[in-house]
């Protein structure tokens, strides 16, 4: 059984478990970039019986020359996710602080490698208690499994530099219009942006109390005539981001949308690649 949603919102979720039909793994990957506090938040409190993985070593390889935050081996998320007691029959709820980017990351890479049954709690940790919902501190026992992707229901979502090169994609960045008008960069060692792509800011789409703003989503489809071929990629600083925006793509009915992983990060690395500064 496979459940192919993008986000769930926390009423959902709490459907979902009170029905006890199927068996569902919610994982927190709490995370902010530049700083080890993911673990020390879901100490601090977590959805019930939800289970703890790290962002930075267990949906991110080790960075380098492919960017800030590499896709990591299919064999390392398999073995994280037994680790924490996650079965290859579960439905996975990923979940993270709020901004919903470590948690969109985790829901793709799962999908990328072959386990469609994967979302998003839409609005994370700070929407689940603002709407009332309990939490805990209990750190829950683990009983250790053996997930395994499925080949079969492998769909290319994260894609490299050279699926780019080849020109045919609708490249969307969605980094702040200073860092894509290469105003401002204040992380990677090139500002600007690649020749061709829109922006579209995180800032704009994401909804701090619902976690999304479709109306943004819809008016940019418009006023760029986009539909279903347009072949969306999305890319930001190192793949993070762009991840939560593939996913609100997908949500809209752009099932193809993909990430470029490297990003950024990984296109500056390159002094022969062109970059746009200042235009739109």
């Amino acid at each position: 059984m496979t459940d192919n949603r993008t986000f769930i919102s926390p009423r959902e979720l709490q459907r979902l478990v009170a029905q006890r039909d199927r068996s569902v793994a919610v994982i927190d990957v709490s995370w902010l970039l530049g700083r080890d506090v993911g673990k020390a938040y879901y100490e601090r409190a977590h959805l019930p019986n939800a289970k703890f993985i790290e962002f930075e070593k267990v949906l991110s390889d080790l960075p380098g020359g492919k960017g800030r935050h590499p896709l990591p081996q299919a064999k390392d998320v398999e073995e994280a996710l037994s680790e924490v007691g996650v079965n290859s029959s579960d439905f996975v709820v990923f979940y993270d602080q709020g901004d919903s980017l470590a948690a969109s990351r985790g829901a793709l890479t799962l999908r990328h490698f072959g386990h469609r049954s994967v979302a998003v709690l839409l609005g994370g940790f700070q929407r689940w208690t603002a709407e009332g919902n309990a939490v805990s501190t209990e750190i829950a026992s683990v009983e250790a499994s053996e997930f395994r992707f499925d080949e079969a229901n492998r769909k290319e979502i994260f894609v490299e530099v050279n699926y780019v090169l080849e020109g045919k994609a609708c490249l969307i960045d969605v980094r702040e219009q200073v860092r894509y008008l290469g105003i401002s960069e204040p992380i990677d060692k090139v500002a600007g942006h690649i020749p061709g792509a829109l922006n579209l800011p995180y800032s704009s789409v994401f909804h701090p109390t619902t976690g999304l703003n479709q109306l943004v989503l819809e008016s940019f489809f418009t006023e760029h005539r986009l539909g279903p071929d347009s072949l969306m990629t999305t890319y930001c600083g190192s793949g993070v981001t762009a991840s939560f925006m593939a996913l609100a793509l997908e949500y809209l009915g752009m099932q193809d949308a993909k990430v470029y992983v490297g990003s950024w990060s990984e296109w500056v690395e390159d002094p022969t690649r062109e970059v746009s500064v200042n235009t739109e």
